[in-house]
């Protein structure tokens, strides 16, 4: 009886040690996300065929919490985001979890661990200025210009995607550790993922990737420079060798931002990618290598506390590694007015895309002209 009562106490005892520095931590919790409604009228054209147009309503929404505790020099926050993209119709129940990570932080350093975002985007511009939604720029520093120019040549049938094959290029949001040095504005990324692949063939791979960030401000300039390399290869599981074995993919990031004064900033970005698969369909070495660039000008101007404006021109150049080395070329305008009321966005746009090429000519010669698409909008964005 005696010892059932003496670990009884020290039962307690341990619980009670280990609730003291749990209920001595500051611990609260924050809704939050943001809903969108969007009214778009489209154009699409695809060399000598006539132009396709379009009108269409869509809804975008995301929805998440932050648990955060704080504990002297430490703050410890849980995130869970969940997303609806605009292609989502209602009754689809189409909802993923979007980011879900843990991280640990003081003034100096954190560390992040778990499905999150990386990588620049774009510099972010002053004034009451943000890009809409459909209709943003080109996002640099996340593997985006190779996959951007072949996604628009995928929206053309079979033929175009057996000519261009996607690439396994880096993701904006994915599993991975972010170790950031706030003192001199420095990440670093880790990545160490396994894919199943298809059961069917055995394709299964593991990847892994590293990068590294950097973000500083010099008076009226902030740089963002950026690099990151990732690499696949067949698990031992694989039954056969596939463009995933050994394949390799780097990409290389610059933004600029030159803030001419309060109001009004000019932007310079700019982005280079290579992807070279690790086998071709026969299972030979040496697969093709493909290549992208990407540059990008934007001027955002605050016409007061509430209004602003951004124009963007952004192009990009790819080279599919095919015989004779013919290249895609990929260009867009992109234009923003943005209204702000009882503190949220309200917001009009437009914006124009054109892919020309010898790939597609010779795939099909009615394609001979290139591919151009138009987009103008009206949209609300209100965030909490």
């Amino acid at each position: 009886m005696l010892k059932k009562l003496l670990t009884g106490c020290l039962t307690i005892v341990a619980a009670a040690a280990l609730a003291v520095p749990a209920m001595a931590a500051d611990i609260s919790g924050k809704v939050n996300g943001r809903a969108i409604g969007e009214l778009v009228s489209s154009s699409d054209k695809a060399g000598k065929a006539d132009a396709v147009s379009k009108m269409d309503m869509g809804g975008r929404a995301r929805f998440g919490y932050d648990l955060t505790a704080k504990e002297g020099d430490w703050k410890v926050t849980g995130t869970l985001e969940t997303y609806s993209n605009f292609s989502v119709a209602y009754g689809d129940a189409a909802l993923t979890l979007h980011q879900k990570f843990v991280k640990l932080e003081n003034d100096a350093f954190s560390v992040a661990l778990g499905t999150q975002w990386w990588g620049m985007c774009y510099k972010a511009a002053t004034g009451a200025w943000t890009t809409g939604e459909t209709i943003d720029r080109f996002c640099y520093g996340v593997g985006g210009s190779i996959n951007t120019v072949k996604g628009a040549l995928h929206n053309f049938g079979t033929a175009m995607a057996a000519e261009v094959p996607l690439v396994n290029s880096q993701k904006s949001r994915d599993e991975r550790m972010i170790i950031g040095v706030k003192s001199i504005g420095l990440q670093v990324m880790l990545e160490m993922n396994y894919d199943g692949g298809a059961t069917a063939t055995g394709d299964e791979y593991n990847s892994t990737a590293y990068g590294v960030q950097y973000d500083g401000a010099f008076g009226p300039v902030g740089l963002t420079a950026a690099y990151v390399s990732k690499g696949t290869a067949a698990n031992g599981k694989a039954s056969e060798k596939t463009p995933k074995d050994a394949a390799t993919f780097t990409a290389m990031t610059l933004g600029v931002q030159y803030n001419l004064n309060e109001a009004m900033a000019l932007e310079f970005d700019y982005e280079a990618e290579t992807y070279a698969p690790g086998y071709t369909s026969k299972g030979a070495t040496g697969a093709k290598t493909q290549t992208g660039t990407t540059m990008g000008l934007a001027f955002s101007m605050a016409l007061s506390e509430t209004q602003g404006i951004l124009v963007g021109y952004d192009t990009s150049v790819f080279q599919t590694g095919e015989t004779g080395a013919k290249d895609v070329n990929y260009a867009s305008l992109t234009i923003d007015f943005i209204q702000k009321i009882a503190g949220q966005k309200f917001y009009a746009g437009y914006k124009t895309e054109s892919t020309t090429s010898d790939v597609l000519k010779d795939l099909n010669a009615n394609f001979e002209g290139g591919i151009q698409t138009s987009k103008l909008l009206v949209g609300a964005k209100v965030m909490f």
